[in-house]
């Protein structure tokens, strides 16, 4: 498991309320991965463009891409959302 507070999501310049986020990751060896971001509160339409989806928590929203990688593979979070 590793944690990071880098900040992964920046506000586009092409359309106001609109922000972009990306994490990717590569391990160099078979395992299950994934990558988890925090989406603040407020977040709404949110579209996954890489990854698996959005955990819906009560209190907290994760967009998340989970699954196995072999040694040469890199796993990608990829999504947007309006604030």
């Amino acid at each position: 498991m590793f944690f990071s507070n880098r900040q992964n999501i920046t506000k586009s310049s092409d359309a106001p309320g609109l922000y972009v986020g990306h994490q990717l990751n590569n391990l160099g060896k078979a395992a299950k991965c994934g990558l988890f971001t925090f989406l603040p509160e407020g977040a709404t339409n949110i579209r996954i463009k890489k990854g698996s989806g959005v955990l819906d928590l009560p209190g907290a929203k994760f967009a998340y891409s989970q699954r196995y990688t072999s040694e040469d593979e890199r796993i990608d979070l990829s999504f947007t959302f309006n604030m």
